[in-house]
């Protein structure tokens, strides 16, 4: 700052002072860091990846997204926002911030997304970036994505315990069936045999088929009507090196290979894809099996027997106890019920240290399409366990119980070596938050694993009642679950037989069910009305017809029936899922016809909803964040039919079906029942397939009566269907065309008898309508008539986008709606006073007959209400002289004071009178005015001086057109050459947007130059559609002509 005075100051050091304040930009940054739970993974394995983000900027971010596209080769698993995000579901993760009511607050983080993934079949490396944005705009944008890679090795695990993680998961009304057997078994006489410890183990073999050594059976029995959604086959076994002879009798000792299809260890475990991952199936009748080849296998060597056992036939040198798992969904959907086959299950005979087993089971997931079965949430958890000591943890995450209620949970499991007496205990944590032993009558609580295949306690397999090493059993958990809760922890404690004091057993599949408290939006209810050109409204039905420019007026009524809230309900109507796409005209949709109401009428009518239409996707919809349980809401919209309809669609049904997607907040995902047609949307309800009528045209002999456009008058309208150009201030005439269905110029046909169309035409000029530009007693369209001339048509604006307005009456169309009996129908002479109308128009009476009384009101203030005293009506006939002309100026409003001004105020009255064109023309400035803009000099262009250069555009009243003025700014011309010959005028084109780029132009020595040849240094002016503007500059001496 600085301070002067008019008096001396003998001291001028102190007159000024500064001071420096830094202004630090306020700014959003927003980072994202992926990882995964591991780098390295087997093929068909689950993991997951884990994002988290922060806002480490000054300023508040909204709109905050995170998107991920996964690999295709991935199989999704689930995802988890927890409360701050709504994410979809797939391999295409979007993710929207909504916590904190979507304000993601500067220098905070919030909760990570985690998704699961399943590996692919096959080795491969998945690269994978997710990024994070938001509405906001931010100048670091560097951490705004991140990177991680997954390597994916051969479905192989050697000598690792891999935790069980969530394989695949499902919602729906159904459950699973859990079937299984072993493939070799104690084949001793003694019943109390209670180990498969050194004890002597023989395959069963019920099939018998050549090329099978060992196989076993089990029977899937579910209900017909179910649908499989999918069936996993796992298989586990022991092998042992130790290769001594044995026998079927039960007499053999060590490791026997002599009935397998290997001769020994070292050939079985020689190529691990094709022995131990590979077994053979046979589905219900059928009498071959076909070879399964596992996508995943678990295995664990053993290389020297512990506590020092010395190695003989009992204690073989190596033990090899694997597991290994398959999809068969498409197998067993084909096959359905019956009885299933595993064979060749990869197992030697004999005894072996630590005990002998093998056997699989199959875990089939149906749905129950009537819904009669409880919603459930069914989680598949694959892995290999490895157990040996007490305390052993165990933990899976990823299944649901419900948020609120009794809770109805199981859990079923496959497990390998546990004995008839000597299982171990399977302690989880219950409501109490103790761990406590499971049990049910057919697995006790300190032997979980008693060799045994049981589903809530019945035999799987009746008279299997021991199945030595292999457990498959399904239990209830009920009273262990909590309400909302997602994962659950576990402690086994190894029961250690007495003849060898130690032990092994692994799990290598735990399954959870659990009843889901659901919201169900569906068997929603869809009604519709039909309103006619005319108003009348009647309720829809298969036979009811439609005709062109009628409304299809849509009521949709639905309800959350279900036993939980319903979030994120969207309710809409998709018009290109029914093809109505070609008959409705979607273009012009009226939004604000579009209502909801809260309940199941339409009484109580909800303010500013969140509806709306898109266009691009011709969809409705409605969305509503919550709707309570036994809630309801109506929706209400109208469309309009279009004025014209194609030969293939007339004849078509109004068939059209309306869909809800919405989320049930146990697991914040999508319910998911059905899919819509041609895009395939999951949705969780839809409306009954209403046919609303069919699409038709009135039958009056050989009308064909469809459309009307507007060319030049002189056009042919079979070359050019167009209006050109037109400049204010000069009349000009169009023609008006007459369109048949297939918009072929075409003879008017009329309704019945030989009574016209009248039309009336007006133009849209700088946003406001002009009176009708024509009187209509000249403009009929007659029996026979294919196109007529309006003239006299004049413009006073420029406008750029023009359009026309047309209305029009057709008289013999309006009369087939009245009664027969109305005297509009009896006696439709025209009327001299009105210009061509039917006499009958003349009486309110009678136009009550045609429009119906509740749409009389539309029209109601042309024959008198409303107006005020001393003032005619538009159509009362009084207000005309003979020949249509107004007699005395008294009509009111004064928009309709005029010799038609009773067609006008009809044709508002009913917006199906009324038609835009489609398209729209020019209308150019009658002139242009250019003036200088230098501050010293507004009437000349001296060399060497910046100036500005203004082009004014004026209408036919010389005043300005705003829509074409424009001004250059510091336009500047550099001298050029002269003209050589000097007598032709040289000019130059004012070009671009009045954008001026070089700043070294101007006019020296009274000529223009380009100093550096560079054509963008000549800028000025244009005009979307209307052409070029351009400039001669000359000498004011006329010496010369500069460019």
């Amino acid at each position: 700052a600085e301070v002067t005075s008019d008096t001396i100051d003998p001291d001028l050091s102190n007159n000024t002072s500064s001071t420096t304040t830094n202004i630090t930009g306020v700014d959003i940054d927003m980072g994202i860091t992926k990882t995964a739970s591991s780098t390295s993974v087997i093929t068909s394995s689950s993991y997951t990846y884990t994002f988290n983000t922060s806002n480490m900027g000054s300023a508040d971010a909204s709109g905050v997204r995170i998107t991920d596209t996964l690999d295709p080769a991935l199989g999704f698993v689930s995802i988890d926002g927890g409360t701050d995000w709504v994410c979809s579901e797939g391999l295409s993760v979007v993710c929207d911030y909504v916590a904190n009511n979507g304000v993601y607050t500067a220098g905070s983080s919030a909760a990570p997304v985690v998704v699961t993934v399943r590996a692919p079949s096959q080795p491969t490396t998945i690269p994978n970036t997710a990024n994070v944005q938001a509405n906001t705009p931010e100048s670091n944008t560097g951490n705004n994505s991140s990177t991680v890679n997954v390597t994916v090795t051969s479905g192989t695990t050697q000598n690792n315990s891999v935790p069980l993680t969530k394989y695949i998961g499902f919602q729906l009304n159904g459950d699973y069936s859990l079937i299984g057997n072993t493939n070799i078994n104690f084949r001793g006489t003694d019943p109390n045999q209670n180990y498969n410890d050194d004890i002597n183990m023989s395959y069963i073999n019920t099939d018998g088929t050549n090329g099978i050594y060992n196989s076993s059976s089990s029977i899937l029995n579910i209900n017909s009507t179910y649908r499989i959604k999918w069936a996993g086959l796992y298989w586990e076994g022991n092998i042992c090196s130790r290769d001594a002879a044995g026998t079927n009798s039960g007499a053999g000792t060590g490791c026997n290979w002599t009935n397998s299809s290997y001769a020994n260890y070292s050939d079985a475990t020689s190529d691990i894809d094709t022995s131990l991952a590979r077994i053979q199936f046979k589905v219900p009748n059928s009498n071959n099996y076909v070879s399964i080849q596992a996508t995943t296998i678990n295995r664990i060597s053993f290389p020297t027997p512990p506590n020092g056992r010395l190695i003989s036939n009992y204690y073989p040198a190596k033990i090899l106890t694997y597991s290994a798992f398959a999809e068969v969904t498409n197998l067993v959907r084909n096959a359905g019920n019956g009885v299933y086959s595993v064979g060749n299950i990869v197992l030697t005979e004999g005894s072996v240290y630590q005990g002998n087993y093998g056997g699989w089971t199959l875990v089939t997931v149906y749905e129950d399409a009537n819904k009669t079965l409880n919603y459930k949430d069914i989680s598949i958890f694959n892995g290999f366990q490895l157990m040996t000591q007490d305390n052993t943890p165990l933990s899976v995450s990823g299944f649901l119980t419900p948020r609120s209620g009794p809770i109805n949970a199981s859990l079923a499991f496959f497990a390998a070596d546990g004995d008839p007496i000597n299982g171990g205990a399977l302690r989880m944590k219950d409501k109490n938050n103790v761990f406590t032993a499971l049990n049910n009558t057919a697995n006790p609580a300190t032997n979980i694993f008693n060799s045994t295949m049981t589903v809530f306690g019945n035999d799987i397999n009746p008279g299997v009642t021991k199945t030595y090493g292999v457990d498959a059993d399904r239990l209830d958990v009920s009273t262990f679950m909590n309400n909302a809760q997602r994962n659950a922890n576990f402690f086994f404690d190894v029961s250690r037989p007495a003849s060898t004091n130690d032990d092994t057993y692994s799990v290598s599949m735990f399954t959870f069910a659990t009843d889901l408290t659901s919201p169900v939006i569906d068997n929603i209810n869809k009604s519709a009305y039909i309103v006619y050109e005319n108003g009348t409204r009647i309720k829809s039905s298969p036979t009811v017809p439609i005709y062109p420019s009628s409304q299809l007026e849509y009521t949709i009524t639905f309800k959350n029936t279900g036993d939980e809230v319903a979030e994120s309900v969207e309710i809409f109507d998709d018009f290109d899922f029914d093809g109505l796409s070609q008959t409705l005209d979607i273009n012009h949709f009226d939004t604000t016809k579009l209502k909801l109401f809260d309940g199941d009428n339409t009484t109580n009518e909800i303010s500013n909803p969140d509806c709306s239409y898109n266009i691009s996707d011709r969809r409705v919809s409605c969305k509503l964040s919550t709707v309570a349980i036994n809630k309801s809401y109506t929706m209400q919209f109208v469309v309009d039919v279009k004025t014209q309809l194609n030969t293939t669609d007339i004849n078509t049904s109004a068939q059209n079906t309306a869909y809800a997607k919405y989320k049930n907040p146990n697991g914040n995902t999508y319910v998911k029942r059905y899919t819509t047609p041609i895009t395939n949307e999951p949705v969780g309800g839809k409306s009954n397939a209403l046919n609303a009528g069919i699409f038709t045209r009135i039958n009056r002999g050989n009308e064909k009566y469809i459309s009307i456009d507007a060319i030049n008058e002189n056009y042919d309208y079979k070359l050019d269907r167009n209006i050109t150009t037109k400049i204010v201030n000069r009349p000009f005439n169009i023609k008006l065309v007459h369109r048949d269905i297939n918009l072929s110029n075409t003879e008017y046909q009329a309704w019945h008898g030989n009574k016209p169309m009248a039309v009336l035409v007006t133009l849209e000029n700088n946003g406001t309508v002009t009176p009708p530009l024509n009187n209509p007693a000249n403009s009929y369209f007659y029996q026979g008539v294919s196109d007529i001339t309006i003239s006299g048509l004049n413009l006073t604006h420029a406008h750029r986008n023009e359009r026309l307005k047309l209305a029009y009456l057709d008289w013999a169309k309006i009369l087939s709606w009245a009664p027969s009996t109305s005297a509009c129908v009896v006696n439709p002479d025209q009327s001299v006073n009105l210009s061509g109308m039917p006499a009958c128009f003349n009486s309110p009476k009678y136009v009550e007959d045609i429009f119906g009384k509740s749409n009389f009101h539309q029209i109601s203030k042309c024959y008198g209400v409303g107006i005020p005293a001393g003032r005619d009506y538009a159509c009362n006939p009084l207000a005309y002289s003979t020949g249509g002309n107004n007699a005395n100026g008294n009509i009111f409003p004064l928009a309709y004071n005029h010799s038609f001004g009773c067609y006008q105020c009809i044709t508002e009255g009913f917006a199906n009178f009324r038609r835009d064109s489609t398209d729209n023309f020019a209308a150019r400035p009658d002139h242009f005015v250019f003036t200088s803009k230098h501050p010293s000099f507004p009437d000349l262009l001296r060399s060497g001086e910046d100036y500005n250069l203004s082009l004014e555009a004026k209408d036919g009243n010389n005043d300005n057109t705003l829509d074409y003025n424009t001004t250059s700014n510091t336009l500047r011309m550099d001298p050029p050459t002269l003209d050589p010959d000097d007598s032709i005028p040289d000019s130059i084109v004012l070009e671009g947007n009045a954008t001026i780029i070089p700043t070294d132009a101007n006019i020296s020595d009274g000529v223009t130059v380009d100093n550096n040849g560079d054509p963008a240094d000549v800028v000025g002016f244009t005009f979307n559609n209307v052409g070029e503007v351009g400039i001669n500059i000359y000498d004011s001496m006329g010496k010369c002509r500069c460019r």
